[in-house]
């Protein structure tokens, strides 16, 4: 086989092509351990890492935060429902002294103080927000959470309800002083 000048040089190029991707691959295996491209790629992946971390933390503590905060909220309105079942157990108390029927307002006043301790029992089961923040499926924990509240907040409407109910059995009934000029009675025995 006669080689012509093309196919001569056809084939020192083949052969110069080939030569270059030998070295050019050995070139490559000696440097892969000190490749800056490699090390720069871990560096890249661990400040991603570092940073996933610190949102991650920053995340749960203010989870941790609003929780608290939603919990004191509630915490101090079953307070503030507590005080005024105290208040209307103590006029009730009033009205019965004078004997005064008050069967109806004391069930009421009954119904509130339960609902209101039950909602202080699913305050008080909170305590486990910072566990949940720190689970392995914390958007799970969060809805087991997020419907406790929720019950706190429906608990508390209820409270808020039945204390209304009650007050409004109280406006019903004749106060304890019946000579008052506040009676329609006596503001016309006043007038003449």
């Amino acid at each position: 086989m006669k080689l012509t000048i093309t196919n001569k040089l056809f084939v020192a190029f083949i052969c110069a092509l080939s030569a270059l991707f030998v070295t050019t691959y050995a070139f490559a295996e000696e440097t892969a351990t000190i490749d800056p491209g490699v090390s720069d790629r871990a560096e890249r992946s661990e400040a991603r890492e570092e940073k996933r971390v610190a949102l991650k933390k920053e995340f749960q503590d203010r989870m941790v935060n609003l929780s608290q905060n939603v919990t004191k909220r509630l915490s101090i309105t079953a307070d503030r429902f507590a005080n005024i079942a105290l208040r209307i157990e103590t006029r009730v108390s009033k009205l019965k002294a004078t004997g005064t029927d008050t069967k109806e307002i004391e069930r009421k006043l009954f119904e509130a103080k339960s609902t209101l301790q039950m909602t202080r029992d699913i305050i008080a089961g909170f305590g486990s927000v910072s566990e949940a923040v720190g689970s392995d499926a914390p958007r799970t924990s969060f809805a087991i959470i997020r419907a406790q509240f929720e019950e706190a907040r429906v608990s508390l409407r209820k409270t808020n309800a039945l204390l209304f109910e009650t007050v409004g059995l109280l406006r019903k009934l004749p106060s304890a002083d019946t000579n008052s000029t506040n009676t329609p009675v006596g503001n016309l025995e006043s007038a003449q």
